[in-house]
């Protein structure tokens, strides 16, 4: 017989799946807006946090364009701390349940 799942521990579970596929959502949006612009990447780097921020901050300074995209490198920010955070959260669950 199967142990059930509580619902908190479902709810952390269902967050931990979720919250990379957002931050994921928001780099290839925030890639393929860069790649509009004529930002030039390096595709290996790209998943890198920050990477993309710190060329589209570069773009910004030597165009002499005020960087109008902070709320969506806010958003960034805040998704990968997302993305850490239910991953904090569903580690004792998931360790749990592998060791039973």
């Amino acid at each position: 017989m199967s142990p059930t799942l509580h619902a908190y521990t479902s709810i952390i579970l269902v967050w931990w799946s979720v919250s990379p596929l957002s931050y994921l959502f928001a780099t290839v949006w925030f890639f393929i807006w860069l790649r509009q612009h004529g930002i030039s990447l390096i595709f290996g780097l790209t998943g890198t946090p920050g990477y993309m921020e710190y060329r589209y901050w570069v773009w910004c300074a030597r165009h002499g364009v005020t960087p109008s995209r902070t709320l969506w490198l806010r958003m960034r920010l805040l998704l990968l701390v997302n993305v850490l955070l239910s991953c904090i959260f569903a580690f004792p669950i998931l360790s749990h349940q592998f060791h039973d």
